[in-house]
């Protein structure tokens, strides 16, 4: 049975702006989720948003352990080495890169809030990681009020940068991909590849000229930190769906997915005549 359409449910909404990258996105139609004129996020990119800033704060300080030396790099504790000091260790330049445009960001959208919500005027600090810490403390729950204000002019990503006007949602966007290239640089993303087959929950099809619908996913623990289980999962693109490795190998086998009625429990029994 076709998927029926739905048109949007009110005059005073109207789809949110990640389009695509919504966290609300209705697979089936095609479409984002539905917000009020006055909000550009929906409600679950709001919540995703709330949790990227504040997890900020943690990213800065995993970055902050990438700088620290390794074995090989510690200083010598041997006699014949003590009469000279040791040599600087130089900086990996992209996460302290990172870290300064993460510490910019927040504080910046933390002074505008701040000034918006009317809200005192802090002492700077001069060390970064306390910095960060309290503005993300100030941005985390005040999303909804940050992603609401007008065009306002900054330094996008540092003060070389040119003065660029930026709203509140821009903002976000900008806050939450720096999460995602905290997390890219921590290796703690994990790769999803193509695999052949159709969905077993909606209409998506395998077509031969373009990937998908269905993916299989790298997992995301290691074992014995999450309830002990170490599997894959094959999800369709389509509708969100998702199956355990083991579905998708018994389906490779039997060309039917496990728990799908066959075709001939389906097809329609012709009555039987008695015979004379």
């Amino acid at each position: 049975m076709p998927h029926t359409r739905h048109d949007q449910p009110t005059t005073g909404t109207r789809p949110c702006i990640a389009d695509t990258h919504c966290k609300g996105y209705d697979r089936l139609e095609r479409r984002p989720a539905w917000t009020a004129t006055t909000h550009p996020y929906c409600d679950p990119c709001i919540a995703a948003a709330t949790r990227d800033i504040r997890m900020l704060a943690c990213d800065w300080y995993d970055l902050a352990q990438q700088q620290y030396p390794t074995l090989s790099q510690a200083p010598s504790t041997s006699s014949a080495h003590r009469q000279r000091p040791e040599p600087p260790i130089p900086l990996r330049e992209g996460p302290d890169a990172l870290q300064r445009e993460i510490h910019h960001a927040v504080t910046t959208w933390e002074a505008v809030v701040r000034e918006h919500a009317r809200l005192s005027t802090p002492a700077d600090l001069a060390r970064h990681g306390p910095a960060v810490q309290r503005a993300v403390g100030i941005l985390a729950p005040r999303v909804r009020l940050l992603a609401q204000l007008p065009a306002t002019t900054v330094y996008p990503t540092g003060c070389e940068d040119q003065p660029t006007d930026m709203t509140g949602a821009d903002a976000i966007d900008h806050l939450c991909r720096l999460r995602a290239r905290a997390r890219s640089m921590l290796g703690w993303t994990h790769r999803r590849r193509w695999v052949p087959g159709d969905c077993w929950a909606c209409d998506g099809r395998d077509a031969d000229d373009l990937d998908g619908p269905l993916y299989r996913s790298e997992p995301r623990y290691e074992p014995g930190t999450w309830d002990g289980v170490l599997t894959s999962r094959v999800h369709c693109d389509r509708c969100g769906q998702d199956r355990p490795e083991a579905d998708y190998d018994e389906y490779l086998v039997t060309l039917r997915w496990p728990g799908q009625p066959d075709e001939q429990d389906t097809q329609p029994t012709e009555p039987t005549t008695a015979t004379p």
